[in-house]
């Protein structure tokens, strides 16, 4: 481990090399996992606000139902996470699109300019993962089977995930997480 002001850095993002295979896994990132993405308090905030606009454009009825009857979002462990369907573990807010491809609503309205609101920062980081404790903050990564394709291909992650990581820490913290690993071939 090694800091960038107050938050551990996993070693390992020293050397890791991603670059995502959208083509391939379809969108699968935001179908698998335990939990629902976690959510900062704005974001939280921001979804419930908007929530009739973004029912709108749910294109599966069982996503609409969800959000209707459970709401969009659900606390767990003292954090707000964006909603799971029980059955697949898709995000509700996950369109189907065509030839099986999935797309985030957030970032479909963001991309049509209708928002502002990009997406969650943690859907942004993915596969990095930024937890935050009571003690520490740590940046590190998730390695999950969807995205083996995607794993030593690429970029180095972290400039891979170069606009996500300014969205999320500021340009002075990037400038000093690349300057602390420039000699690791970024």
């Amino acid at each position: 481990m090694f800091f960038v002001e107050d938050v551990m850095i996993s070693e390992e993002l020293r050397d890791a090399r991603f670059g995502c295979k959208l083509n391939i896994c379809k969108g699968g990132c935001c179908v698998e996992g335990d939990g629902g993405a976690p959510l900062e308090p704005e974001e939280a905030k921001w979804i419930k606000d908007n929530i009739e606009i973004l029912r709108t454009h749910l294109n599966d009825e069982k996503s609409r139902a969800r959000v209707e009857n459970i709401g969009p979002t659900y606390v767990e462990d003292g954090v707000e996470h964006v909603t799971i369907l029980p059955k697949n573990g898709a995000c509700v807010f996950l369109l189907e699109e065509s030839k099986g491809f999935r797309q985030c609503l957030f970032e479909k309205l963001y991309l049509e300019g209708r928002t502002e609101f990009q997406k969650p920062i943690s859907c942004h980081l993915f596969p990095l993962l930024f937890r935050q404790t009571k003690y520490h903050k740590l940046l590190s990564f998730q390695r999950r089977n969807i995205c083996t394709s995607a794993w030593n291909n690429g970029g180095h992650i972290l400039k891979t995930l170069e606009p996500a990581l300014k969205r999320k820490f500021g340009d002075d913290f990037v400038r000093e997480l690349f300057e602390n690993i420039e000699n690791d071939a970024i």
